[in-house]
């Protein structure tokens, strides 16, 4: 819900003069502010500290009993602040005022005539003229703009604690309604330069306002008219200016841009707003020449007025939450706000919304990034679809805004109707799109963001065809447990169902921990195959409900320490016969070029004999010199100097295996500290190369099968990925995953996390 939201106004501007032609609600409201701070009416024993307290504790009458009652009903301590224009008697005369017009600048000098209720709607009721403290003509006067390079574009005006929000719309010049052939114009430069650059552009010949071809209609009394949206301004200390902006930029998107686009095609087509506006000023006026209250007023307007109407359904189902379904002439349509929008104002909220992953390139749209809270969209997630009261699951696409379908949307609504007879909560999208043979990006995510953005379904987590999928109970209930058990008995009255809160009471033991074969749902609730059809209902009808949470299997690889001491005890044993062979072809050779070829054959990594030890390396297997020797075979370029950085390039080559093998036996023997304790691996996929050692060492004496498949899947052991996910990157099915859970059990840790 938009809990900002004050009120909708309509004003219009004609040759006779510019008014709020209706309102909703009728008597809007802002929330209280204050001035000072107010005095909280206690009771001076509240004031005492405890020390006071335990002394007079036993008498009684000792106590004081006088209270700031009086002082706080005060009048001159009164702190709540109130606009100036509401402190002002609303008896005030306005005779002989004359209200501007607020026409858009466009040369017209039409007369101006004075209603012979003028006055008379300020004397008999005040209730037609103060809007939030405002008289009615003086708002209208400043809500519409007064250039005709003003309308057209967004409009955004804040007074006080008010926030005004809208997109004015006008005729062309010859008071003639049409659409514009391009984008609404830049935002006109400012700086020093602006008179310069508008100079300059008084010399260029002007051109003709961009339109359509209109029709020889005879010129609109109408001049223009502003649908705009009343905020109450937020605190600045409750929200950040960023998340306010952002808040007020939704409302103007979903909104006030989508009701005047839809309220500029019909006054352009049907001249519709034009008709509304004449009869709601008739309406009023026979309201007000028989003395009628305001309320009387709105109420015929409710009945007689399709516009009016609709201005009302818009607000309640915007404070609502819920999607305003609006009918303006023959054009039917679908307004909403993001559902969680209100989170932009309350502190400690990102401006991103957290819930709206991209995940691998497949994203709901940036328009969806706030307020909306919806989950990734992945190819392993399955649609639910939601019901809807007296109305078709395809009502927005058939329609598209006219009550006749077009051929392109009689195919869109076909294609869609198939894509719903085969929609199943324990389907997921990839095998959808594979059993409609349509690709994924281009037709299945397409028809899964409409339906879920016009809440007619929403993701979820696919269920076992079986039902054995382990399910929680959500952490808060959309309602009381005593209104969902009575919707529950009333949708399932049979006797082979169990009561509502006893399935919660079921579904309550299930932890987050090691899965237990019994904890599906399957076998905690249904317990027979003939039930699985029922139940299924019932699942999906507390899956709708936002009743459940699935419960996914998650996996870590741990490393125990006796893997990490057979590890270390590997490489012990690998340099010491690389020593041991090392040593014996260094005693048989005579030169030096001899003993190096032989540290090259047996690897760097150890510390060779003493006799060659100023000519060869000690771990690294380069040849150590002084900066004076390096400098002589340098310059003299003698052939052992070039045999040795032959040699030096060989034992620095990354690319041989056994000397990377080499390297790593040494990392390993570095990190015998690491041998005392178990630890588990965070981030398989990105192992370091002691890790990677652990993790290959624990398919030793596995079968080579899968030993292999472990190899393949481990990478997606990070304790993030659920086993929905590891499924669908690892192609494999889920027996296969179980029976390499199975046989590396003493190596990997299983745990149940919600999604």
């Amino acid at each position: 819900m938009a809990e900002s939201l004050l009120a909708i106004l309509l004003i219009t501007s004609s040759a006779k003069d510019s008014q709020v032609t209706f309102r909703w609600p009728s008597h809007p409201q802002s929330s209280p502010r204050l001035a000072r701070p107010r005095l909280i009416p206690r009771s001076l024993e509240e004031d005492a500290d405890i020390i006071w307290r335990a002394s007079h504790s036993s008498d009684q009458s000792s106590l004081p009993t006088a209270s700031l009652d009086e002082l706080a009903g005060n009048e001159e301590l009164d702190a709540e602040w109130e606009r100036a224009g509401m402190r002002r008697a609303r008896s005030v005369s306005y005779n002989g005022r004359r209200a501007a017009s607020s026409r858009p600048g466009s040369g017209r000098n039409s007369p101006v005539e004075e209603s012979p209720f003028a006055d008379m709607e300020y004397r008999i009721n005040p209730d037609y003229d103060v809007i939030l403290g405002f008289p009615s003509k003086t708002l209208a006067s400043v809500l519409l703009p007064h250039k005709l390079e003003l309308f057209h574009e967004k409009f955004e005006l804040t007074i006080d604690d008010l926030a005004f929000i809208g997109h004015p719309v006008c005729a062309t010049p010859d008071r003639q309604w049409a659409f514009q052939d391009k984008e609404p114009s830049e935002v006109q430069p400012r700086g020093r330069n602006t008179k310069k650059r508008a100079s300059e552009d008084e010399n260029v010949e002007p051109t003709a306002t961009p339109t359509l071809k209109k029709d020889n209609k005879p010129p609109s009394q109408l001049d223009s008219f502003h649908l705009v949206f009343v905020m109450d301004l937020p605190d600045p200390s409750s929200a950040s200016s960023g998340n306010i902006a952002k808040y007020f930029d939704v409302i103007y998107r979903h909104l006030a841009f989508s009701m005047t686009a839809m309220l500029f095609q019909e006054q352009v087509t049907h001249n519709f707003v034009e008709r509304e506006c004449d009869n709601l000023a008739n309406l009023k006026e026979k309201c007000l020449r028989e003395g009628e209250p305001y309320s009387v007023f709105v109420e015929q307007a409710q009945s007689t007025s399709s516009l009016a109407y609709s201005m009302k359904v818009l607000f309640e189902e915007i404070k609502s939450s819920s999607i305003a379904n609006l009918t303006l002439g023959d054009l039917r349509f679908e307004v909403q706000v993001p559902p969680f929008i209100d989170t932009l104002l309350h502190p400690g909220m990102d401006l991103e919304d957290e819930y709206s992953d991209a995940g691998e390139g497949v994203g709901w749209g940036m328009e969806s990034n706030l307020g909306w809270h919806l989950p990734s969209l992945m190819p392993w997630k399955a649609l639910l679809l939601l019901d809807l009261e007296n109305q078709d699951i395809l009502e927005p696409l058939k329609t598209r805004g006219r009550l006749t379908m077009s051929d392109e949307d009689k195919d869109l609504a076909e294609d869609l109707d198939r894509f719903l007879q085969e929609v199943s909560i324990s389907i997921n999208l990839r095998d959808l799109g594979i059993l409609l043979n349509w690709p994924m990006e281009t037709h299945v995510y397409p028809i899964v963001r409409w339906l879920v953005k016009h809440r007619r379904a929403k993701l979820i987590d696919a269920v076992h065809p079986s039902l054995k999928t382990i399910f929680g109970l959500a952490p808060t209930f959309p309602a009381p447990l005593s209104d969902l058990s009575a919707a529950f008995d009333k949708e399932f009255d049979r006797k082979d169902v169990a009561p509502l809160p006893e399935i919660l009471s079921a579904l309550s033991s299930t932890e987050t921990g090691s899965p237990n074969s019994n904890d599906h749902f399957y076998a905690m609730i249904v317990g027979s195959k003939e039930r699985i059809p029922i139940y299924r209902d019932v699942m999906t009808w507390m899956l709708k409900r936002d009743l459940l949470v699935a419960m996914h299997l998650r996996v870590r690889i741990v490393a125990t320490k006796e893997l990490k001491m057979a590890v270390y005890s590997d490489a012990q044993y690998r340099r010491d016969m690389r020593n041991k062979k090392a040593e014996e072809a260094i005693k048989s050779s005579s030169d030096d070029d001899a003993a190096l070829q032989a540290q090259n054959s047996y690897g760097g990594a150890y510390k060779a004999t003493e006799a060659a030890g100023k000519k060869l390396l000690v771990r690294t297997g380069l040849i150590t010199q002084s900066p004076v020797r390096r400098r002589s075979q340098s310059s003299g370029g003698s052939r052992r100097s070039q045999h040795k950085e032959v040699v030096k390039k060989d034992l620095t080559d990354e690319d041989d295996p056994e000397r990377g093998e080499d390297e790593i036996d040494e990392l390993v023997l570095k990190e015998k500290g690491e041998c005392l304790f178990s630890s588990v691996i965070s981030d398989p996929a990105r192992a370091t190369p002691v890790q990677r050692r652990w993790i290959a060492a624990m398919s030793a004496k596995k079968d080579k099968t899968m030993a292999k498949l472990f190899q393949q899947i481990n990478q997606y052991f990070d304790g993030k990925k659920t086993d929905d996910e590891i499924l669908y990157r690892a192609d494999i099915t889920r027996k296969q995953l179980r029976f390499v859970l199975t046989h590396f059990g003493e190596y990997v840790q299983t745990f149940l996390y919600p999604s």
